[in-house]
């Protein structure tokens, strides 16, 4: 019975603020548990990975002992690929270490170098093996240990992403309190209609002037154009990262994403019905000391946490 799995799990960080800079580390993990959409043993799964400063200190030890057997010639050296194909490096692990989450120190190859200030990779995806808790506990043995990509998996990490799980309805009514100068993440449904009826109380009082009304309705439409642009986003990006995973034709992903803003539970039967992509195994976890552990590999969003 597999007790680890292995994970490819791609994340919404930024690997630099800007096309000219070029960081000497990268937030490898976020900090916390987080529900990440990837693959799991080559297989499609939703599963809760967690990460803490002792983890950043065990990988740590696993990388310096996989450098270390590279340097004697007993191994091969770990490193940072393209989308987790196990080819060209992209950078060479130097070391973990914490710091509002688990980040590794790298020195760039001119591949990488060139692909992060050229804005060719946008993102970082890391690759490591985690028991059924979700704990992270190894990274690969051999081969990579993570991946400069372009499809976002970790919904929380370093820059903030909309959470997967907030529905049309919850957008619409933030989008709604925003636009009327409410709080949106504290505002009730009670707090917005009182304030609508303030609103068009306001406007239809004989000392309103044109411009008062013009005003209103002007804020009305705007707020309605956004929340249409919200919901399609948000659907159009729910089927890319479905996509990722599975066989879901370029050409019917935004008729999909048409159907989900207009009816979500529709939109997602027809989007549950496509089949599965295969994926390459990858290689063996880290030794930890007690049994065989498993490969969990995770990936996320754009793609569906693959490669285009």
């Amino acid at each position: 019975m597999k007790t680890h799995h292995r994970f490819r799990a791609f994340s919404t960080a930024s690997i630099a603020p800007s096309p000219d800079a070029l960081p000497d580390s990268i937030e490898w993990m976020p900090a916390g548990r987080h529900l990440i959409y990837c693959t799991r043993d080559d297989e499609p799964a939703e599963v809760e990975i967690e990460a803490t400063e002792a983890d950043a200190a065990r990988l740590n030890e696993q990388l310096q002992a996989a450098r270390k057997l590279a340097d004697e010639g007993k191994a091969s050296r770990p490193f940072i690929d393209f989308d987790h194909e196990g080819g060209e490096a992209a950078a060479i692990p130097v070391e973990f270490f914490w710091q509002d989450g688990i980040r590794a120190r790298v020195e760039w190859t001119k591949a990488g170098a060139e692909a992060v200030q050229g804005r060719v990779y946008s993102y970082f995806s890391p690759e490591f093996f985690a028991d059924k808790s979700g704990r992270v506990t190894a990274i690969p043995e051999v081969g990579p240990i993570g991946a400069l990509v372009n499809t976002p998996a970790f919904q929380r990490i370093e820059r903030l992403a909309a959470n997967l799980s907030t529905t049309n309805s919850e957008h619409k009514m933030q989008e709604i309190a925003k636009a009327l100068g409410l709080p949106p993440e504290t505002a009730t449904e009670a707090d917005i209609l009182a304030k609508i009826a303030e609103l068009t109380g306001a406007a239809s009082t004989a000392t309103a002037t044109t411009a008062e009304l013009a005003t209103v309705k002007a804020a009305l439409v705007d707020t309605q154009t956004k929340l249409a642009a919200s919901i399609k986003a948000a659907a159009l990006a729910e089927v890319e990262r479905h996509a990722a995973m599975y066989e879901v034709p370029e050409s019917v992903r935004p008729v999909i994403a048409d159907a989900i803003a207009k009816d979500a539970d529709a939109g997602r039967k027809i989007l549950a019905g496509f089949q599965a992509k295969k994926h390459t195994p990858g290689s063996p976890p880290m030794k930890t000391g007690s049994g065989q552990a498993d490969h969990i590999k995770c990936r996320s969003s754009a793609e569906a946490w693959g490669k285009r």
